[in-house]
């Protein structure tokens, strides 16, 4: 686990936008969706720093160290249909 020196004002601002990540970030680096996330949380595999009204926040160490655990690579890109005029396209693609 690494150590943080913290001192000034600047060093909190510094730490917040390098060493913290919230929901939508930790998906996008997880490649995964936010239930999976929220999955994850509720089997205390990822733990927040902080637990806000709509959003929770992790540390990006925390979530980087997942991305090789094997119940993070079974996950796989979820699907989604592309939509044109008049309907949705039975093409599949992965977003």
């Amino acid at each position: 686990m690494k150590e943080y020196l913290i001192k000034t004002k600047e060093d909190v601002g510094s730490f917040l936008k390098e060493e913290i990540v919230n929901t939508n970030t930790a998906k996008e680096i997880l490649g995964c969706s936010r239930q999976y996330i929220h999955e994850l949380y509720k089997k205390e595999k990822l733990n927040p720093v902080m637990v806000l009204e709509k959003d929770k926040l992790f540390l990006k160490e925390d979530v980087l160290n997942l991305k090789n655990e094997p119940y993070c690579l079974l996950r796989t890109p979820r699907m989604a249909g592309t939509i044109k005029p008049g309907g949705v396209d039975n093409e599949r693609k992965t977003i």
